[in-house]
């Protein structure tokens, strides 16, 4: 008989320094344990000074992300978890990360 449950969280989330424009950031993860069934992800992202965060949805086959539409110069928290059809895992922790500053401003 076999048993099934939810993910386990995934593991070593981080940003990829070489990846940060003044628009977007890439952000990669490890997949943790999927509970015997198949798992997709859920990363969330804001604003530091915002309250509400903004989910996608990745399939189960992907391990980066690039997080685009992002404010030139400001802090912005990722997090992500990874679900199945039983549940979600636990979520990352919470990490900041700036987007590099727009040299010459608007156009």
């Amino acid at each position: 008989m076999c048993f099934t449950e939810q993910p386990s969280m995934p593991q070593q989330l981080l940003v990829l320094d070489a990846i940060v424009t003044e628009s977007s950031v890439t952000v990669q993860w490890t997949p943790g344990f999927n509970g015997g069934e198949d798992q997709w992800f859920m990363i969330g992202y804001k604003k530091a000074a915002d309250e509400t965060w903004t989910y996608i949805n990745i399939s189960s086959t992907g391990t980066q992300l690039n997080i685009g539409e992002l404010v030139s110069g400001t802090m912005h928290e990722v997090k992500m978890h990874a679900e199945n059809i039983i549940g979600k895992s636990d979520e990352t922790t919470v990490f900041s990360v700036t987007t590099k500053s727009g040299i010459s401003g608007m156009f």
